[in-house]
């Protein structure tokens, strides 16, 4: 299945490592030009010259999305550099421990402040791109920890507030053709994330975990991956202000 996202741009926070890298290979495995920014210099250089493997063009800056003039400058230069945006994935998050003061305020810079300040640099890209072509795309990032709550957190409150920002934002932009969309994962493996580590550290707590999945396995970045690809391509254009749960049924909600 042609994914029609040959030649378009794809930006992506946080995408040097689960998710974020799964998302960018995939995109330029469609071939797709690939940004992606993180915090570590000596990562963002290594999954460049992976991406450019698929001979495509790539580009790739260490930023920190709660810094708003650095997020900026790297939306502008990767347009620059790539020819456009058509499509951006909101990925980075602070992932932040405690629940002081301190935690939410990182947790709100990063996650929510973060897809403002986001929005607000990528939709002139975005617009343009739709206005050419019929279509541009900017998805979030999420979890079910947005819904599925047993104690004041700071990650889950703020990935409910971005999937809220999300939705308001798809309504404002449907007219402009850009689409607005979230994808909420439940527990996703990867060996060098949290999960890869309380594998080592804590097996019984980790395969207690797993044992809550129905499907009786953790997901993998690829399967969060494939479904950001469709939504980010122009086979999902009727689709906007969806957030798509990818938990192998592990929240009981009804996501109406």
């Amino acid at each position: 299945m042609d994914l029609g996202l040959k030649d378009k741009t794809a930006v992506i926070t946080g995408g040097t490592r689960g998710i974020g890298r799964a998302m960018a290979e995939l995109f330029a495995a469609e071939g797709a030009k690939v940004a992606i920014c993180g915090r570590d210099a000596d990562r963002v250089a290594g999954v460049v010259k992976r991406l450019e493997a698929h001979n495509v063009s790539v580009f790739g800056a260490a930023v920190d999305i709660a810094d708003a003039q650095g997020l900026q400058a790297f939306i502008h230069e990767a347009a620059a550099a790539l020819d456009g945006i058509d499509a951006y994935v909101a990925n980075a998050s602070s992932l932040v421990e405690g629940n002081g003061e301190a935690a939410w305020r990182k947790a709100f810079e990063s996650d929510v402040i973060g897809a403002v300040n986001a929005a607000a640099a990528v939709c002139p890209f975005l617009e343009a791109a739709a206005a050419a072509k019929g279509d541009a795309s900017f998805l979030a990032i999420s979890s079910i920890a947005a819904t599925e709550v047993g104690a004041p957190s700071a990650y889950s409150a703020m990935k409910a507030a971005l999937t809220n920002l999300t939705k308001g934002f798809a309504r404002e932009y449907a007219p402009k053709k850009i689409r607005f969309n979230s994808i909420s994962p439940g527990l996703i493996y990867d060996e060098e994330g949290s999960l890869g580590r309380m594998q080592v550290e804590k097996p019984d707590y980790f395969n207690a975990m797993q044992s809550l999945i129905p499907v009786g396995r953790m997901g993998a970045p690829n399967d969060v991956a494939a479904m950001a690809l469709f939504m980010s391509s122009p086979w999902s254009s009727f689709t906007t202000g969806a957030n798509i749960v990818i938990d192998g049924s592990m929240s009981t909600r009804v996501n109406f």
